[in-house]
């Protein structure tokens, strides 16, 4: 029923009752857990298994605990345990995979969670997991075909559909195709969301400041941030009041740089979407910046809500939204050039040159001289996420280094610390 702290009072009176039930521990760590209080769930696993070590919920669950602790390789051993114990445990094949592939073990994690799906045929949840993995092996048609599942079994599952646009940006060639899947995840979960702050009640005065609220879950060490960090740097605070509306769960040293660059910083991870759009309406931001697209962690459905009066995608992802209710998207000549087919919901604004502004980080070592000078051979980098290199990149690729035979090329990756992703390309390649 939702009545979290109620429940907290109920456990602990079992367990004053019987301090040695199990699954009183177990169920209250869960509880806490959905509470915010990981550390208090902890303990009570804990003591879970210390009365009960066969008691595979409580392995399963201070092994979700623990990897979002980032001790995945703890987690891992949890996970583990849990499946000995029982064997066509579902949940713990999924997660299992999950911590499988934060380790870049990809056809292991691939293996679970095909075993969660021999277990539970319409766990769409697997299904949407197995598309990423097989999205970063390069397997995209085997990925969409994964999500597509998913939502076959769960039409209003959100994330997956943004994961199939997310592997089409990649992968797909069908300019009119996508523009119907944008149109169609518009139409199924956002288009009846309805408009908060319709009326959008925003001081008209135009001599006050502009107040322009920025939403992202990668506000700390991330890609985007070496992107945002110079923009917010040079925001003139004495027209525009900054708001930073963080969907992250967790910071670093960056975030504490961005905080300090904004006015208002707010926490909106767990938080409704309803909830962030109502925080929106009462901080009368005039001006709402997507910086996720549909990328993880995004927050569409706020944007869905309107509670802006301007909204503007930005930044995070290479394409439309697809929604309706985001007036602008910000890009330039290079990204939307004026002859390209694709289509998009917003009205394009094509900055002049680039549409992004980098920084490298502080502790950036110096420039080395170029390889043509030191070694009298050119080397070619990509630190792209390799899922974007499909077999058509790879072979405009291979005709460049045919025409220069001395070249070297450089992929860097996370997912190629997987033997298997680095002889798929080897193979690629050879091809």
């Amino acid at each position: 029923m939702g009545k979290l702290e109620e429940a907290v009072v109920q456990y602990r009176q079992a367990l004053a009752l019987q301090p040695a039930y199990a699954m009183a521990h177990n169920n209250l760590g869960t509880t806490l857990g959905e509470l915010g209080k990981p550390e208090e769930a902890v303990v009570h696993y804990r003591q879970a298994l210390a009365l009960q070590p066969a008691l595979a919920e409580a392995s399963y669950n201070l092994g979700n605990v623990l990897k979002e602790q980032g001790k995945v390789e703890e987690a891992i051993v949890l996970y583990r345990q849990a499946l000995a114990l029982r064997p066509a445990y579902a949940m713990a094949h999924n997660n299992l995979g999950n911590a499988l592939k934060e380790q870049f073990k990809l056809d292991e994690a691939v293996a679970h969670y095909r075993q969660a799906l021999a277990v539970q045929p319409d766990y769409a949840d697997a299904y949407n997991n197995l598309g990423i993995v097989l999205r970063d092996q390069g397997k995209h048609e085997e990925a969409t075909a994964c999500y597509r599942q998913a939502l076959a079994i769960r039409p209003d599952y959100v994330v997956a559909n943004s994961n199939l646009l997310f592997d089409m940006s990649y992968a797909s060639d069908d300019a009119e195709q996508t523009g119907h899947e944008y149109r169609k995840w518009n139409d199924r979960h956002a288009r009846h969301l309805g408009i908060q702050g319709t009326a959008h009640a925003n001081n008209r005065n135009p001599s006050r400041r502009l107040r322009v609220g920025y939403v992202s879950a990668d506000f700390l060490k991330h890609s985007i941030s070496y992107f945002m960090e110079p923009l917010l740097s040079a925001h003139d605070h004495g027209n525009v009041e900054v708001f930073c509306y963080s969907n992250a769960r967790h910071s670093d040293a960056t975030t504490a740089r961005l905080q300090k660059l904004a006015d208002v910083w707010r926490h909106i991870a767990g938080m409704t979407d309803g909830a962030v759009a109502d925080l929106i309406v009462a901080d009368a931001i005039d001006i709402l910046v997507d910086l996720s697209g549909h990328t993880a962690g995004n927050r569409l459905l706020v944007f869905a809500r309107k509670p802006a009066p301007v909204q503007v995608t930005y930044l995070g992802y290479g394409a439309t939204t697809g929604l309706s209710t985001v007036d602008y998207r910000l890009t330039d000549e290079y990204l939307s050039p004026a002859d390209s087919s694709e289509w998009h919901s917003e009205e394009l604004v094509r900055l002049p040159g680039c549409y992004v502004c980098y920084r490298p980080p502080a502790d950036s070592p110096p420039v080395a001289p170029a390889s043509v000078v030191t070694a009298g051979h050119v080397t070619i980098g990509s630190f792209n996420n390799l899922a974007k290199v499909t077999p058509a990149v790879v072979g405009v690729w291979a005709e460049i280094l045919r025409a220069l035979p001395a070249a070297r090329l450089i992929l860097k990756d996370r997912t190629l610390a997987d033997e298997g992703q680095q002889a798929r390309f080897r193979v690629l390649f050879a091809k």
